[in-house]
């Protein structure tokens, strides 16, 4: 996401393009979704933004429409849980994910992902501790396409962080997520 807002001739991310770079753009150059999440777990609370690439769309091959994106999020977690004194409570999360989207009907989808998460500092709710700031973060969404162009979306997700066992302890947190999505 850095190397998009840096890059020469970005432009606000692509979001305001003249005539002519509009022209010479490619598909999946520019972001064309932003969002904003809410999410909870047992211990804490979350909030996030980011913005939604499209990479490709996948032949027909069953009824219904098989899409990718490349997801880029940046949230923050608060711990509810009482910590042991000197703990950090909030944690900052950056995130890369692949996403592959099934449309079915003319408005709902079923979406998924794996991506990496730098939560840092490690994250500490209650009981758990993370024990590396480098995290896999999995999900499945159920989501609806709203308003005349389809420009608003509303999804329901389940998600899943933890360091796939990579180090010990890893126990890892699971958080329910409301996400409204627009369409630049």
């Amino acid at each position: 996401m850095l190397a998009a807002v840096c890059a020469p001739g970005a432009q606000a991310l692509c979001l305001w393009p003249d005539a002519e770079e509009a022209a010479q753009r490619a598909p999946g150059d520019c972001p064309e979704y932003g969002f904003v999440q809410w999410s909870r777990s047992n211990r804490s609370a979350a909030f996030a933004v980011g913005a939604l690439w499209p990479w490709s769309v996948a032949p027909r091959v069953w009824p219904g429409r098989l899409t990718w994106q490349i997801e880029a999020t940046i949230g923050v977690w608060r711990s509810r849980a009482a910590g042991d004194a000197g703990d950090p409570r909030v944690s900052l999360q950056l995130g890369l994910k692949p996403i592959a989207r099934w449309a079915f009907g003319h408005r709902w989808f079923l979406e998924g992902g794996v991506g990496l998460n730098i939560v840092s500092p490690r994250y500490r709710g209650g009981d758990r501790r993370f024990s590396t700031r480098v995290n896999f973060g999995d999900h499945i969404a159920l989501g609806l396409r709203l308003g005349a162009r389809q420009e608003h979306e509303l999804q329901l997700r389940v998600e899943h962080f933890s360091n796939a066992g990579l180090r010990k302890p890893n126990p890892g947190e699971n958080f329910g997520q409301v996400r409204y999505v627009w369409r630049f």
